[in-house]
């Protein structure tokens, strides 16, 4: 006589199975072999297929009590539930839904949740302009109900065994016959190689496929704390999905995310990546995160998690292993900046494997104007040729002050926002009287250079910069200067 569990193993609940996407859920599941109990509203659109092993009951999904009499005896519940048409109104439907099904789970003793949202859920500058500008404002309502969905199952759900699926546009194509790209992260970017669409027969094929195993559950993250939406590291997310790793952007300056910062003690993460932002790491009463920020650093610290600091993520571990950040002694370190390595690179086993190409004469971006002092139990690996720290470790972390992971499209738009180019101009410097915004520029050049500010002054500006450091601009002595010189 077969087992309770041997009974149920292949019993599933299947949502939304009257939508495109949920026919090809519910016709692949029963060529599989699957007993499938299909909760619509309308049953009378699965008159169409017979199978034995097809239950079609009518329900409401919003009435989690109703669902968790019909869900009792399955193993999972996979979800193709879809918003019909768009709307200009914000809607909630998914998030209303999943508590539904999450309750209702949770009240049939249902571990097990695969569910479909959409690549493009959450709102990324760094997408392609098509999709920010066209596509993604026309179900904006939709993928903006999709993501709180996807929130609320990631801070409210850690004891279900759920997995969101995020395709590109679907289509109703036949299914293709060749290998499925899967990027495992939160929010993955296509880069030209990749189609901006897939049949939803490949969907469902996969929804079942992942159903059989548990490699899309629960597993380690990367944790990348982004500070600023112009310092994103493409180069990290691509690294990380080329090498199967899955990751999370926490964007630590958006008030959505700061309501839902992870516990200091988890250990849900392998691996923690600080970025760079605009912020310095002792403005804390500026931006009350960084506080946060500290703490969770410490913790982490303490449970031996590997961290990886780079700029700005450099000063903020500084300040936590009892280091000290301060504005930087030798004013702005700006563009392809040379290192010297100290004994101690030599001996480190991944610094070391960073370093060899370059020899013993590296060169790389550097972006910064704020230092750090460091706690003697600290190694320091490199120094710029400034005397800046370049590089240090410890325990389980690492940071580097110079932007191994800018692209050179990045470095340009960081230059652009902290170099002031002044042109030049009819007026003359000591002409205040005939020109009275000469003296906002005056007093705004003296507070950018009290900060350190680079600034490239042209002709005029010359002038006009050697009055703001305490100089005397006046009419040439010997006249015009005219040609080249």
């Amino acid at each position: 006589m077969a087992t309770v569990t041997e009974d149920i193993k292949d019993k599933i609940v299947i949502l939304g199975a009257t939508g495109p996407s949920g026919l090809q859920l519910v016709q692949q599941a029963l060529a599989q072999g699957y007993q499938a109990t299909a909760l619509v509203r309308n049953p009378k659109k699965l008159e169409h297929i017979e199978n034995k092993n097809l239950q079609v009951i009518q329900c409401d999904i919003m009435n989690p009590m109703e669902l968790a009499k019909h869900m009792t005896n399955h193993t999972a519940v996979l979800s193709a539930l879809g918003y019909p048409g768009l709307s200009i109104w914000p809607i909630t439907f998914y998030e209303d839904s999943i508590k539904s099904i999450v309750l209702a789970m949770r009240n049939a003793n249902i571990k097990r949740f695969i569910g479909i949202t959409s690549t493009y859920s959450k709102y990324q500058s760094i997408y392609p302009f098509m999709i920010r500008y066209l596509i993604r404002p026309i179900i904006s309502r939709t993928l903006d109900s999709m993501f709180n969905m996807e929130q609320y199952l990631e801070k409210e759900c850690q004891d279900l065994e759920y997995t969101i699926i995020r395709p590109p546009g679907l289509t109703n194509n036949s299914i293709i016959e060749q290998e499925v790209k899967v990027c495992e992260n939160d929010y993955y970017f296509p880069d030209q190689s990749t189609v901006i669409s897939i049949p939803r027969a490949n969907v469902a094929r996969f929804m079942l496929d992942i159903l059989k195993d548990n490699k899309y559950i629960r597993q380690e993250k990367v944790l990348i704390i982004q500070h600023s939406l112009s310092v994103c590291s493409p180069y990290l997310t691509k690294f990380f999905s080329e090498h199967d790793a899955s990751f999370k952007i926490l964007s630590i300056f958006d008030p959505t995310y700061q309501s839902q910062l992870p516990n200091n003690n988890t250990n849900d993460y392998s691996v923690i990546v600080i970025l760079d932002g605009p912020q310095s790491a002792y403005e804390d009463d500026i931006y009350p995160y960084l506080k946060w920020e500290k703490s969770f650093l410490a913790a982490q610290l303490t449970l031996n998690t590997p961290i990886l600091g780079i700029c700005l993520g450099v000063q903020l571990l500084a300040n936590v292993i009892g280091g000290h950040s301060h504005l930087g002694k030798y004013g702005y370190e700006l563009g392809y900046v040379q290192y010297e390595l100290t004994a101690e690179e030599k001996y480190d086993l991944i610094l070391s494997k960073v370093f060899e190409k370059q020899q013993n004469r590296p060169l790389f971006i550097m972006h910064h104007r704020d230092s750090f002092d460091l706690p003697p139990n600290a190694t320091i690996l490199a120094y710029t040729t400034n005397n800046y720290i370049a590089a240090f470790r410890f325990g389980s972390a690492y940071r580097a002050q110079f932007h191994s992971e800018a692209t050179f499209s990045e470095f340009n738009e960081w230059i652009q926002q902290t170099l002031i180019v002044i042109l030049d101009g009819p007026q003359s410097a000591y002409e205040d009287d005939i020109y009275p915004y000469l003296k906002w520029e005056k007093s705004f050049l003296a507070a950018q250079l009290a900060l350190n500010t680079p600034i490239l002054g042209i002709c005029l500006r010359a002038p006009l910069l050697a009055d703001v450091i305490g100089g005397h601009s006046h009419l040439g002595k010997y006249g015009y200067e005219l040609g080249y010189a």
